[in-house]
């Protein structure tokens, strides 16, 4: 890797690092072999698709799939081989339609999955409660 392409940044106060993320980078990639979990969570966060290819049956390699999908994003950034990884996240930053949409879902995901809005979580879960206690 060219020696420009790669940054060093100070340590940020907490939360500091989404601005960071979101200002830095376009596209966050997960390793194979050790999946992103926090890592996935907070490039999604901070507004910056990740793309991710299981890897294989530990869980390790299996982290930023569970959470790309619990917000909606699986279809778009998750490779089933490391062919369509590549394919992906060369798709991506090649073209601006594609990774427009992959944003707009990303925020729309933001606003309406369970992943980033506790609530909606929290209100399924009494409303079922409640469908219980009725019947």
């Amino acid at each position: 890797m060219p020696p420009d392409r790669l940054l060093v940044v100070p340590p940020f106060q907490c939360g500091e690092h989404l601005h960071a993320l979101k200002a830095l980078v376009d596209v966050s990639l997960d390793s194979v072999e050790y999946s992103g979990g926090m890592t996935t969570f907070e490039s999604l966060q901070a507004e910056v698709p990740l793309v991710h290819s299981p890897g294989g049956w530990k869980m390790t390699q299996r982290s930023a799939g569970s959470v790309l999908t619990a917000a909606g994003l699986a279809d778009d950034l998750v490779g089933k081989d490391l062919k369509e990884y590549e394919e992906i996240a060369v798709r991506l930053g090649t073209e601006r339609s594609f990774y427009e949409s992959v944003l707009q879902k990303l925020a729309k995901s933001k606003n309406e999955s369970i992943l980033f809005c506790p609530e909606i979580g929290i209100a399924s879960f009494v409303s079922g409660l409640r469908q219980e206690i009725l019947h």
